[in-house]
């Protein structure tokens, strides 16, 4: 895609569940956790216990194509997918199994990324609600083998906008200079050995399969559901 610096551009990947993901979780099944403290949020009760979990959410795994996916698939009509209900499973299983399904969907397209450009990304560098949570960021770490840095800026695109009009009014002699200046970050979550051990065999032999291997059943159960007028 363009980029605000003249011969230069970035590569862009979209997962449109996301966040999002949690987010319906609470509100559909776990939004009465609420009242069982009032002291902790639904998703602060679910993270305390989700981190108490080890990698793979006890046999549970999740896709996570809630509003259908774009790459590496652009399939419209692809929809989420977990695997591995048992009896022992409860909210926090999901919601670590959100958590790790959607670490795992980044290791898909960032491993994508940097096969094409034949580069190994250093970081990642997490902003927004998601990067607030420790549990999370470890997890990324863990399931890309990569390193996270915590944003210290929540709303990157303001800034990212706020930096170009400070070159362009002089404020600063160029964009370089001006990112520098104004960007930082803080925490930084490195990968466990043992842990990225466990989550590469969970990505490779039942992640990283698991859709293509089912693509067409869960289209053709969209076309079987879906009301067309």
């Amino acid at each position: 895609m363009y980029a605000p610096i003249a011969g230069s551009y970035f590569l862009e990947t979209v997962l449109l569940g996301g966040v999002f993901t949690l987010t319906w979780f609470v509100e559909k099944f776990a939004s009465e956790l609420h009242n069982c403290n009032l002291n902790l949020s639904p998703l602060e009760i679910l993270e305390t216990a989700a981190a108490k979990l080890p990698p793979g959410a006890e046999g549970l795994m999740l896709v996570p194509y809630w509003n259908n996916v774009m790459n590496p698939y652009w399939d419209p009509n692809a929809a989420g997918i977990t695997i591995g209900w048992t009896g022992t499973h409860g909210k926090e299983h999901f919601y670590r199994a959100i958590l790790e399904g959607i670490a795992f969907e980044q290791r898909l397209v960032g491993d994508a990324v940097m096969s094409a450009t034949n580069q190994r990304f250093n970081e990642y560098v997490v902003m927004g609600g998601g990067s607030t949570s420790n549990l999370w960021c470890q997890i990324l770490a863990d399931v890309t083998g990569i390193p996270i840095v915590r944003s210290t800026t929540v709303e990157a695109t303001c800034l990212g906008a706020g930096i170009l009009a400070a070159v362009a009014v002089g404020w600063y002699p160029d964009i370089g200079t001006a990112a520098k200046s104004l960007t930082h970050t803080g925490e930084r979550f490195t990968p466990s050995q043992e842990r990225q051990a466990i989550y590469s065999k969970l990505y490779s032999e039942v992640y990283k399969p698991l859709f293509p291997s089912i693509q067409s059943l869960v289209n053709k159960l969209t076309d079987l559901t879906t009301t067309k007028l």
